[in-house]
């Protein structure tokens, strides 16, 4: 199984058990991550993985480039957004690790 279908079958998992604000957070949050390792059996997810996915958020990028109403512009992501995205890996995404 790879990391993109552990995801796929988290997110389906917590349909309908959570509120789809919450289901559309973790989707946006585990985006970057499946885009990253999506391919990557999920044996082989290490900590060097995640690792390496935190320090691509932490680089400059283009913010808001999938918002569907804000304009896309350069810039890091907001302290917000990265606490959030690291937030779904040590708590909830923990799931897709077992």
């Amino acid at each position: 199984m790879t990391l993109a279908d552990a995801v796929n079958l988290f997110l389906t998992a917590i349909e309908g058990e959570v509120a789809p604000a919450t289901h559309t957070w973790y989707r946006q949050r585990l985006h970057s991550l499946v885009a990253q390792s999506g391919s990557t059996p999920l044996d082989q997810i290490t900590i060097d993985s995640l690792r390496q996915w935190r320090a691509t958020l932490l680089a400059p990028r283009q913010r808001w480039a999938d918002h569907p109403t804000r304009p896309a512009q350069a810039g890091p992501l907001s302290s917000a957004t990265l606490h959030d995205s690291l937030r779904v890996i040590a708590g909830g995404g923990q799931h897709l690790l077992r």
